[in-house]
């Protein structure tokens, strides 16, 4: 009788596996690239659209701005080691100007088609249902060998409604660029600069990005653009960029630039239908050349566990500005989510900056305060916290415990004594 007790209890507790996994479904590593796909692909300019189709994205080779007259090709070696890319083009424009990005595509495609999402990360969705995730890559960027120069950008395609015809006005693509090559020059200064939290080879830090805005005003009847640049470039390296607090900035910066004409819902009341991971490359001056960049990463760590570390915050000595608070999430969770937000300051001192001071609170909210012009002096701010990165299988969690539940069970059960 004992044993098929013991037998009851070990078929009960496994049937709660899959419970448990059901449970921790939205937290974990959603594994992109690379996966056990092998394809070799060569682009030119009779075949710009070469794409290899992965189990949740596409990689594809995208030379949707390619000059006319252009001759050259690009290999795309794809293993599921990585992939290694490498260009060799003639005859492009003497202006450094954009010619394609190729990379990976993810999500539904706003000009269609696409592979479906990965389960643990599922778009098109609602920013506001989105589950809080770190995008993941790791990337080296051949900076030496590449005559033609590269940028690395992520674009985060958010939409007033899902569609395939294109992006329309109203639509937000909010970029965050951690690499430029030196041979793409800035064209204008940033609007502004804004410090904003990132992971660089799973140590958290806090970056110093320029922002620049394209159709503020949405008098063109397409996306508007808000645009971070890295200004500390990084050329190789495992990058990771907490989506929720890139939409939080854009969705507070938008509306102090232009307050008539945008407010917080206008981006936090879109929905995310695609993501870009691309490696952008120009032309030259010399109108010729080479480029040469590897991809070993591509991965969304949904549900993360981060938590601050050494954060040093400078205030400038005079200040003539507005105040705004500024909330993105840095989430830090177990089963339920915490989120840590992070009050930020934005400043106009010869230029407008933003100062990060963090603040825990329980939900994601957006407040803004206005504070009258002053010119103040005021000293440099140093704050130290602690920083640790995780990545946690929640599955392998589960079994462990329940595993550790039935060999106690099983224990108490043979040496209880018989009545």
């Amino acid at each position: 009788m004992r044993r098929y007790r013991i037998l009851t209890l070990v078929l009960l507790s496994l049937l709660l596996i899959p419970i448990i996994t059901v449970v921790n479904s939205e937290q974990g590593l959603a594994k992109i690239f690379p996966v056990d796909v092998s394809a070799t692909r060569t682009a030119s300019p009779d075949n710009r659209w070469v794409s290899v189709d992965l189990p949740y994205a596409s990689f594809m080779a995208n030379l949707w701005n390619l000059a006319g007259g252009a001759q050259g090709t690009m290999d795309m070696k794809i293993t599921p080691m990585g992939a290694d890319i490498y260009g060799s083009w003639s005859n492009l424009p003497t202006e450094v100007r954009i010619q394609g990005g190729p990379g990976i595509r993810y999500g539904k495609n706003i000009w269609g088609g696409n592979p479906p999402a990965h389960p643990l990360y599922r778009i098109p969705k609602k920013v506001t249902d989105l589950p809080y995730a770190v995008f993941f890559a790791n990337y080296t960027v051949y900076e030496e060998e590449s005559t033609l120069p590269i940028t690395v950008t992520l674009f985060l395609w958010t939409v007033k409604s899902v569609r395939d015809g294109g992006t329309k006005a109203g639509d937000v693509l909010i970029i965050v660029r951690p690499y430029r090559h030196p041979g793409v020059p800035l064209t204008s200064p940033p609007q502004l600069n804004v410090t904003a939290p990132i992971i660089v080879d799973n140590n958290l830090v806090y970056a110093e990005f320029g922002v620049y805005v394209g159709n503020l005003d949405r008098s063109a009847d397409t996306h508007t653009t808000i645009t971070f640049e890295l200004l500390a470039p990084i050329k190789s390296g495992r990058v990771g960029i907490p989506i929720p607090e890139f939409i939080s900035l854009a969705a507070n910066i938008l509306p102090q630039l232009r307050p008539d004409l945008w407010t917080p819902s206008d981006v936090l009341g879109n929905t995310l239908q695609m993501i870009d991971f691309v490696f952008e490359w120009y032309s030259n001056p010399q109108g010729a050349g080479t480029f040469k960049w590897s991809l070993y990463e591509v991965s969304f760590l949904v549900g993360a566990n981060v938590v601050l570390n050494t954060v040093t915050t400078t205030v400038p000595t005079t200040i003539t500005s507005t105040v705004t608070s500024v909330i993105p999430t840095t989430i830090v969770s177990t089963n339920t989510i915490t989120t840590t937000m992070e009050k930020t300051v934005v400043q106009t001192v010869t230029t407008t900056s933003v100062e990060t001071i963090p603040t825990t609170i329980t939900k994601t909210s957006i407040e803004t305060t206005t504070v009258r012009t002053t010119t103040t002096a005021l000293a440099t701010v140093t704050t130290t916290l602690t920083t640790t990165v995780t990545e946690t299988n929640w599955a392998i969690v589960g079994i462990v415990a329940v595993v550790l539940l039935l060999v106690g069970i099983g224990i108490g059960y043979m040496i209880k004594k018989p009545k």
